[in-house]
């Protein structure tokens, strides 16, 4: 825990340093989830909580949200979920943002 704790505070320290002039450290947390991560942060607690969006794999987009969802019960009481991009013209669209807009 101890390494892991030095490298995401080395990792802070180098996106404040290189990209956080503009309102803050900018920085997406991804593939994040242990422990040793999520109990780490200290300025850059945006964690991504899904796998990756598939626009051409019809059967992707049902478990893709609702994995996020589930995902983000977990990951909000630690860091701020994101829930990564999506296409706004795809069949689609309109259940990945009637999901991100709840």
């Amino acid at each position: 825990p101890a390494f892991a704790r030095a490298q995401v505070h080395a990792m802070e320290d180098s996106v404040a340093e290189r990209f956080g002039a503009a309102g803050g450290p900018a920085c997406i947390n991804c593939m994040c989830h242990a422990p040793e991560c999520l109990f780490s942060y200290r300025t850059t607690n945006l964690a991504r909580a899904s796998d990756d969006f598939w626009p051409r794999d019809a059967a992707s987009h049902t478990i893709h949200v609702a994995s996020v969802a589930f995902n983000s019960v977990f990951l909000g009481e630690l860091a701020h979920p994101d829930w990564d991009m999506f296409h706004s013209r795809h069949a689609a669209a309109l259940p990945h943002a009637a999901a991100r807009a709840v």
